[in-house]
C-alpha cells in the first residue's frame, strides 16, 4: 500500500483493497489485504515548476491482511514407503493462519522537475498487530509382512506454534516517479535496518 506523494492535496484519504483464492498441487488457503489512509502536509509544496520541492508530509492509516494456507481435502501429499517389508502409510495434514493489523505512521518529502519525475523520501514507523499460528500432523498406519503376520499398528505426531509480530518496526522509504497527466507510475524501495529486510514495490496509479 503505497501513496502519492508529490500530487496530494493538503488532506486526503485512499482506499486500498485484494483478495485471492490458492488452490495448488493439494494445497489451498487464501489471502486478503484491505487498507485506508490519510495524509496531511505539514509544510506546503513551494518553488518554480522546473525544480518543485513537495512540502512535508505526514500519512497514516489501517492496514488489514489474513493469510491461511492448508493441505486440500484430497490429501494429494500422501505419505507412502516400503522398508524392508513393513508398509508405511499415512495422510499429513498442515495449516498457517497469520493475521497482520498494521498502524503506519510516515514523515515524507518529494522533489519533483519539470512536473515529469519526482523523487521522494522518508521515514516510518509500523505499529504491528496480529498473530501467526502454525499446525502439522501425521497419522501413520504401519503392516507388517504377511511372512509374520501381517499385523498392523498406527502411530500419530503433531506440532503447533504460534508468534506475535514485532510491535514497532521503524523503517526509511524512497521511490522514483514518472508523471504523465493523471497517470503515475512509481517504483518504491522499503528498508527496515532493524531486521536488514529490503522489500521493492512499483505499479502505476491515476489521479483525479
Amino acid at each position: 500500500h503505497t501513496r502519492d506523494l508529490h500530487s496530494f492535496p493538503t488532506r486526503r484519504s485512499s482506499d486500498l483493497g485484494m483478495g485471492a483464492p490458492v488452490n495448488l498441487s493439494g494445497y489451498e488457503g487464501s489471502f486478503y489485504n484491505g487498507g485506508v489512509s490519510a495524509q496531511y502536509r505539514v509544510l506546503a509544496p513551494r518553488g518554480p515548476t522546473a525544480l518543485h520541492w513537495g512540502g512535508l508530509s505526514v500519512t497514516s492509516g489501517l492496514e488489514v491482511s489474513k493469510m491461511r494456507l492448508g493441505l486440500g481435502e484430497e490429501n494429494d501429499l500422501l505419505v507412502s514407503a516400503n522398508v524392508a517389508g513393513i508398509r508405511i502409510s499415512g495422510t499429513p495434514g498442515l495449516e498457517l493462519v497469520q493475521t497482520a493489523i498494521t498502524l503506519p505512521l510516515e514523515v515524507t518529502t518529494s522533489v519533483t522537475a519539470a512536473k515529469f519525475f519526482t523523487l521522494y523520501g522518508g521515514t516510518g514507523l509500523d505499529f504491528n498487530f496480529g498473530s501467526s499460528s502454525f499446525s502439522a500432523d501425521l497419522d501413520t498406519t504401519i503392516q507388517a509382512p504377511a511372512s509374520v503376520g501381517g499385523a498392523t499398528g498406527s502411530v500419530s505426531a503433531s506440532y503447533d506454534d504460534s508468534a506475535d509480530p514485532t510491535p514497532i518496526v521503524f523503517r526509511v522509504l524512497g521511490g522514483a516517479q514518472f508523471n504523465f497527466g493523471p497517470v503515475h507510475l512509481f517504483t518504491q524501495l522499503n528498508v527496515v535496518p532493524a531486521q536488514e529486510t529490503i522489500s521493492l514495490a512499483g505499479g502505476a496509479r491515476a489521479t483525479f
